[in-house]
């Protein structure tokens, strides 16, 4: 009876201790589960939180680049428009320009010139390309504003007439040393200027109303070569009106 008991007791301890280590192994499995899907997860969540970070930044530089295009674009619209009357480029001159540099002290234009038919000259027009530097400009309040010195440049020529780059052969070599259709015009001048004439006018910014002095490379040279000659027959007079339009 004794041994059956006993014999009894030690299947039941075996029994336990297999299904404790069945335990075990159950839970050791279930962690290493556990453990294997949080790797997992962790990586998928890092690998798609790269990919749209990479994503993104592809992005960004498209937009910059797009962005730097549009500016380059942007730029070439021109943002002035003037009209002169006189000043050696013609009788009356329209030109578009554009205004550039920090303050936008700088401004390039392209005038077209009219000069009208007059002691048997057929008319005439003028091409000129015009630069102008204002270094600074005084703000006398919200509305005006003035410049008291502007110094401008101009390459002019004439688009038809009996002018030319080169000598024409019916003139000994090197008679005149110069080109009878080409000119560059030095000058200076002063310009009075309104602001915010939008709330005018739905046409313009700001205008500008200017004078400027100038002389070119032929009256100069003739300056010089006859001393006699007096500086205010060398030197001409150009008024004008600037429109910044945006």
């Amino acid at each position: 009876m004794r041994l059956r008991q006993l014999i009894f007791s030690i299947l039941l301890t075996a029994m336990a201790g297999n299904a404790g280590a069945e335990t075990v192994r159950n839970v050791d499995a279930d962690t290493v589960r556990t453990e294997v899907a949080d790797t997992v997860s962790t990586e998928v969540a890092d690998t798609a939180k790269s990919d749209s970070l990479a994503s993104v930044d592809k992005k960004d530089r498209y937009e910059k680049r797009v962005d730097r295009m549009k500016r380059r674009w942007n730029n070439l619209v021109p943002n002035l428009s003037t009209l002169q009357y006189a000043g050696d480029i013609g009788m009356l001159s329209l030109g578009i320009g554009w205004d550039y540099g920090k303050r936008n002290q700088w401004e390039t234009y392209l005038m077209l010139g009219y000069v009208p038919k007059q002691n048997g000259i057929e008319e005439m027009y003028t091409l000129t390309l015009k630069e102008i530097y204002t270094p600074w400009t005084i703000r006398i309040n919200k509305r005006f504003g003035f410049s008291p010195l502007f110094a401008t440049f101009m390459i002019n020529t004439t688009l038809n007439g009996e002018f030319w780059t080169s000598e024409p052969d019916r003139y000994p070599k090197g008679y005149y040393g110069f080109s009878s259709k080409v000119r560059f015009h030095l000058g200076i001048g002063q310009k009075f200027k309104i602001f915010d004439v939008q709330k005018k006018s739905h046409w313009f910014k700001d205008m500008a109303v200017y004078y400027e002095i100038s002389t070119c490379d032929l009256y100069i040279r003739q300056r010089v070569l006859n001393s006699y000659i007096p500086w205010e027959d060398i030197l001409v007079l150009g008024v004008g009106i600037q429109y910044t339009i945006f």
